[in-house]
Order: structure tokens, then sequence, then C-alpha cells
């Protein structure tokens, strides 16, 4: 899923998120600091990808807990 959200295509395994799903950023990563909905979180990624040539993420760390996780993700570009 991760390489191919990378390459900008959001619509790989959509359906293991929830459709509320609630996506925080790092402080200035992007322009939101969170995200609410499935939509909102696509918007956002394609928003930020554009500033780059090549970007690749990958997911460092995923802590689940309970019906929610936690996902680290890091990400490089040029």
């Amino acid at each position: 899923m991760y390489d191919r959200w990378s390459e900008g295509d959001f619509s790989a395994e959509l359906e293991i998120f929830d459709p509320q799903i609630e996506a925080v950023w790092a402080s200035g990563m992007v322009d939101s600091t969170v995200d609410r909905g499935l939509e909102e979180l696509g918007s956002t990624m394609r928003r930020f990808m554009e500033g780059f040539r090549d970007i690749h993420m990958d997911a460092e760390r995923i802590v689940p807990n309970g019906d929610r996780c936690f996902v680290s993700v890091d990400w490089h570009g040029t």
C-alpha cells in the first residue's frame, strides 16, 4: 500500500481505513495539522507530494490500540 501511495495512487487498499480516519501531521509538514476523512487525507497527500520530483514513504512503526492505530511514516524525497 505505501509503495502505491508513494506513486500517488491513493485508491490502494482504502477499504482498510475507517471512512472517518483522522490523520495528524507533524507541525510545519503540510498546510493542515489534522485531516478528517479519506477525501481530506488524499487531498493533503496529493498537495504535499506535488512539491517533490521523487518521493517515497515507508511505514516505520505501526502501534495498534483497540480499533485505532498509530503509524509513524518516514518520507524520502527530492
